[in-house]
């Protein structure tokens, strides 16, 4: 019995923490022109993520620049509407 509980504690521990990892994911930079919005990040599936917080990295973005990034889903609202409020918590240059 006492096997039984440690494994299920460890398998339950091992679901917990891998679902808490962020994937780092392949992206560029577009910028929209539009009322409130400026610097947008496209994934491959063509999903837009608005950053919410890119002005704390070092990067200097332009259309079609080539990053690697991670993040978090944010919760609140923009103007812009072009894409999901991200936090951002990773971004890498490629």
């Amino acid at each position: 019995m006492k096997k039984v509980i440690n494994l299920f504690l460890i398998t339950t521990a091992l679901v917990i923490f891998s679902c808490n990892k962020e994937k780092e994911q392949n992206a560029i930079f577009t910028y929209r022109a539009v009322d409130g919005c400026s610097w947008l990040i496209q994934l491959p599936n063509g999903n837009l993520l608005e950053p919410v917080n890119l002005s704390d990295f070092n990067v200097t973005p332009y259309e079609g620049k080539k990053i690697s990034i991670r993040y978090k889903v944010s919760d609140g609202a923009s103007i812009c509407m072009m894409g999901e409020l991200v936090k951002l918590t990773s971004l890498k240059e490629k």
